[in-house]
């Protein structure tokens, strides 16, 4: 993991479209029932908190 993503396992952000080579990102519909969505970003002991359209748009998600 970190040698792809330059991330440790369990801290990798849900964006995938941001790695140098691209990875699918997959969506649980469910998600979509939260105002906002926290995430790890890039380290175990951070997190951060963005609005769930926030993300869909960021991300590019369009089947959720």
């Amino acid at each position: 993991v970190i040698k792809y993503t330059g991330c440790i396992t369990g801290a990798v952000p849900p964006f995938g479209s941001l790695f140098t080579e691209p990875v699918p990102t997959y969506v649980d519909a469910s998600l979509s029932r939260n105002e906002h969505i926290n995430f790890n970003c890039g380290l175990r002991t951070h997190s951060i908190q963005i609005s769930y359209a926030d993300y869909v748009t960021v991300e590019g998600i369009t089947n959720t």
